[in-house]
């Protein structure tokens, strides 16, 4: 397994990490290198003096701009000529005078403006998967990726294989008009050169680098802005693109004297070595002259399935060490956050800080999980066993719940899932009458902040919402009557995915199913008479339960 930077890890679980995808990536798809692609391109256009040999070693933004002044060459008179014809001007151009020179300036312009379309779309006609090049076991690999707390993504490439990876992101590329609507809280594609959809917008010559320079002010700034607020790691990108060269190089110049170490990453492969040759380490000291960090392996499938495994690893663990490790540089503050959140609840909320906050989300799921950690410091407790304490089981989850009031989006994540799943298991596991009541009353605040779940059997959900069920009665003898009565006032509170799996779990005990939790199938049926799958299943369920009498 390579060894993956714990940094790295904590970067990307905190949602601060960009990946930036080149052609290496792709290639795996079995689509064509920057070099493959030139080499077609250069054979459309009967470019038959280009040797490969001599492709693969040019300057490729050059050789793109020669090739569309050579297409130029070839078609410009026919492009000219169908135009006038289009515009019905024949014959119309031949006086010299002022509205012909304007008229001459615009058909000019015009001409240059379909030659470079036309050949952008020749372009993007060859990028197209070759499947006897399909590395099936490597792709398998790749799309773990998707596994991964991903906000943004940058790219080079112009293919659709990122969009089938991350299928909730939204589609961003320059000269679409789409651009101008970027919401830096959505999750997003950022396609920099742009999209095999859209040639208007491609960028695959010198000329239209510089058209990217010059026109898209917005969108270069906007990348400004990504390079500066988060953490990029460069994936099958060679850094030698003049598009990201400008933007990178004018934020060091700006911030290099503040700028963290492992803030730039670069994955380097044994295809790297290859290429590079002899000049391959001094490629390295090039990359960390300019605060990259240089991350070697032996391919990007390897890599990115160690990373995916990494990240899971550190998810999973009972430890803290890596969260104070990752916040060494500002200990005092993370650890006053965490300590607030377990003494105060939503009173020691530090606001403005989503960062911060969300890693204190993931220590406290991690409290949630193992309570005897906080026996260390900086919390000193005296935890026994492994039951949590209800005081600060009801202060996690007010801090969780302010948390998500200020940023919503954190409703959406699987470590507020993970922890509402958490919150119904500590509503569950108390034996408390009056306690119930309040335990289930953040579970249904918490829920409440969520996205609404298909309806799909979860063991875990359906055992923890039968024994809630089970504990609780408005009126019997030896049920607690307080948490009993909160359920009856608040059942349609309880969101659908929850009520079908307390359903379910009856359809697995019958028919062993007591009169408590006959009676509460009787409510469900009557308070959810408009969703007919509950209302279904709980008039089913009586009716055995009636033809059994």
């Amino acid at each position: 397994m390579i060894d993956i930077p714990k940094l790295l890890v904590r970067q990307i679980i905190s949602g601060s990490v960009i990946p930036f995808i080149g052609a290496g990536f792709s290639r795996y798809y079995g689509y064509p290198s920057w070099s493959e692609l030139l080499d077609q391109v250069s054979e459309k256009l009967d470019a038959n003096d280009l040797s490969y040999e001599d492709i693969s070693t040019s300057d490729p933004l050059q050789l793109a701009q020669s090739l569309l002044h050579l297409y130029k060459e070839q078609n410009y008179l026919n492009c000219k000529e169908n135009l006038i014809k289009e515009l019905e001007l024949d014959g119309a151009l031949n006086d010299k005078n002022e509205l012909n020179e304007l008229l001459n300036e615009i058909l000019e312009a015009e001409i240059q403006k379909r030659l470079e379309k036309e050949f952008s779309e020749i372009v993007l006609n060859e990028v197209k998967i070759s499947e006897e090049r399909q590395e099936h076991e490597a792709i398998k690999k790749l799309e773990k990726l998707s596994n991964l707390n991903i906000s943004n993504v940058l790219t080079t490439n112009y293919d659709h294989v990122l969009e089938n990876l991350f299928i909730n992101h939204k589609i961003l590329s320059p000269g679409t008009g789409k651009e101008l609507n970027w919401n830096e809280n959505e999750k997003s594609i950022i396609k920099i050169h742009g999209d095999i959809e859209s040639p208007e917008g491609t960028i695959f010559t010198h000329s239209q680098f510089y058209r990217f320079m010059h026109e898209f002010g917005y969108f270069r700034s906007k990348l400004y802005t990504l390079f500066s607020s988060n953490i990029i790691l460069m994936m099958g990108y060679g850094f030698n693109d003049l598009t990201i060269h400008q933007t990178y190089f004018q934020f060091i110049r700006d911030y290099r004297e503040q700028l963290p170490t492992n803030k730039f990453y670069m994955v380097l492969t044994e295809f790297d070595k290859t290429k590079w040759n002899s000049y391959y380490d001094y490629y390295v000291r090039f990359l960390e002259s300019y605060n990259i960090t240089v991350i070697e392996t032996k391919d990007l499938p390897t890599f990115a399935e160690n990373l995916v495994e990494s990240v899971e690893i550190e998810r999973s663990s009972n430890s803290l060490s890596t969260l104070f490790e990752y916040h060494s540089s500002n200990s005092e503050q993370y650890s006053k956050a965490l300590t607030s959140a377990i003494d105060n609840g939503s009173n020691g909320y530090i606001p403005n800080d989503l960062r911060t906050n969300k890693d204190v989300l993931e220590a406290l799921i991690k409290i949630f999980r193992g309570p005897y950690m906080l026996n260390e410091a900086p919390f000193n407790k005296s935890i026994e066993g492994s039951t949590l304490d209800s005081q600060i089981g009801v202060n996690i989850l007010d801090y969780t719940i302010k948390l998500v009031n200020d940023y919503p989006e954190i409703g959406e994540t699987d470590e507020f899932n993970s922890l509402s799943k958490l919150s119904l298991e500590f509503a569950s596991q108390t034996g408390d009458f009056f306690g119930v009541e309040l335990r289930l009353s953040r579970f249904l605040d918490l829920v409440d902040l969520n996205y609404e779940k298909y309806l799909t059997y979860d063991e875990v959900v359906g055992k923890a919402m039968f024994e809630i069920f089970d504990f609780c009665h408005p009126t019997k003898y030896l049920k607690s009557n307080p948490g009993g009565k909160f359920i009856q006032n608040n059942l349609r509170k309880f969101p659908a995915y929850y009520i079908y799996n307390y359903l379910k779990k009856n359809e697995k005990e019958y028919p062993f199913i007591d009169q408590i939790n006959q009676f509460w199938i009787k409510q469900i049926k009557s308070e959810f008479e408009e969703n007919y799958e509950l209302h279904e299943m709980a008039t089913k369920l009586l009716k055995k339960l009636e033809a059994d009498v």
